[in-house]
């Protein structure tokens, strides 16, 4: 590379110049501007809040549970629940729920279905609403059981806030089924 010149004569600055560093300067901008890039695509895809990242579902043996993955604190999430035979066998499955009396395992006598949700869980968030309501709910150190009736269609829905920054997780089961579930909240 040729050398730069120089401004001669009385009175003209002379700046030194490190072409070396000028060089490693670049580079990192180029790099920082490349991250800060990822950033952006992420915020727009949701990995900061709502979005497609954030959207989670798990599938267990029976039960599918639908949550978002990165939700904020002390703001209301949604939670679904939907069991029964073919519960996770596909998306229009789901979306429409079991067929009529296929809630199988979940069933209690009496056409009842218990959801368990796990003490730990439950620490972390406080459950605003449950559809169907409950006919009753048994609370032990371990965990809190909503008894629903099985004619809500196999479907719950939680609408919980979660309390404390951080990771958690539960384990939703419904009757033998169950699915574990993973979120991050954000502040």
């Amino acid at each position: 590379m040729d050398e730069p010149q120089r401004a001669t004569g009385s009175g003209a600055l002379e700046v030194a110049e490190d072409f070396a560093l000028q060089r490693k300067q670049w580079r990192v901008e180029r790099a920082l501007w490349a991250v800060m890039g990822l950033v952006a695509a992420a915020a727009l895809l949701g990995g900061f809040g709502r979005g497609w990242l954030s959207h989670g579902r798990a599938v267990g043996d029976g039960v599918v549970v639908e949550f978002d993955r990165l939700p904020h604190v002390e703001t209301e999430t949604l939670v679904v629940v939907r069991w029964g035979p073919g519960a996770g066998d596909s998306e229009e499955r789901v979306r429409a729920g079991p067929a009529e009396g296929a809630e199988g395992d979940a069933e209690k006598d009496g056409g009842e279905v218990v959801l368990v949700l796990p003490a730990g869980y439950l620490e972390r968030v406080r459950v605003e609403r449950v559809e169907p309501e409950p006919s009753r709910t048994e609370v032990s150190a371990s965990e809190t059981r909503y008894i629903l009736a099985a004619r809500g269609g196999g479907v719950a829905r939680l609408t919980v806030t979660p309390m404390k920054v951080g990771r958690m997780g539960a384990r939703v089961r419904v009757g033998s089924g169950e699915a574990e579930v993973s979120q991050f909240v954000m502040p």
